[in-house]
């Protein structure tokens, strides 16, 4: 199990014989330290840093309040939140590869100069 996957209850993590499962459960999803209540503001924000739209922010709100109310987080909310880690994971490994490149596109600009 990766250091960031949210479990369900009762078990040690997504394992399903789905195979987007597998793909799903990426290197940056939810720490298993973090209280279930923190990993539902962690999606929240990630979902905000996703840029998706106000009704899926809002529909992360309601399953929140419902947790708190006592509901059961459901196979189905689990394997969004893994996905949206994946996806703001992979959002942020291309970014830091682009700046790498930029960086080395001004190094190759300064060596031409010299």
């Amino acid at each position: 199990m990766s250091s960031h996957e949210i479990k369900l209850p009762n078990s040690t993590g997504i394992s399903s014989s789905k195979n987007i499962q597998k793909e799903v459960v990426a290197d940056k999803t939810i720490k298993n330290k973090e209280t279930p209540l923190k990993k539902l503001r962690t999606w929240y924000l990630t979902a905000q840093k996703l840029d998706k739209s106000a009704e899926y922010i809002q529909r992360i709100a309601k399953i929140g309040s419902e947790f708190k109310s006592g509901t059961e987080l459901t196979e189905k909310v689990v394997l969004a939140i893994n996905n949206n880690f994946k996806g703001l994971h992979s959002i942020n490994q291309i970014t830091e590869i682009t700046q790498k490149m930029g960086m080395y596109s001004v190094f190759l600009k300064i060596m031409e100069k010299l």
